[in-house]
């Protein structure tokens, strides 16, 4: 989050959210060995259930303040949040267990077009 934060730009919204979901895609990257066999994923789905509320609770409060800087979404950002946590999951839980079709550019960049409905409508 201190990552993402750094890399906040008052003229891309959508910045902080890629870099925040970048470095959670990093993450769970980097720690893969220890949720289990490939075949066996039980701990990721326990880890990504246990910090989902802290993800949105976060993200949601990342939107409460750019909405009182004036920017507005195209739905309220306490189900922004939700939406947004549910895709990085799913996301994370899709590389993880395909990486032999997972694109993580990809990924990256069609999270970038769902932030930027999100901010532009």
């Amino acid at each position: 989050m201190e990552e993402a934060e750094a890399q906040s730009d008052d003229d891309d919204p959508c910045a902080y959210y890629l870099a925040f979901f970048e470095g959670f895609l990093q993450f769970m990257q980097k720690n893969n060995e220890s949720f289990g066999p490939p075949t066996s994923r039980s701990m990721i789905s326990v880890m990504l259930f246990s910090t989902s509320d802290s993800i949105a609770r976060q993200l949601e409060q990342h939107l409460r303040l750019d909405q009182e800087e004036g920017r507005t979404f195209s739905i309220q950002p306490s189900s922004a949040a939700r939406f947004l946590t549910g895709a990085m999951a799913q996301s994370a839980r899709y590389l993880l267990g395909h990486p032999e079709e997972a694109n993580k550019k990809q990924l990256v960049a069609d999270m970038r077009l769902a932030l930027e409905i999100l901010f532009n409508g």
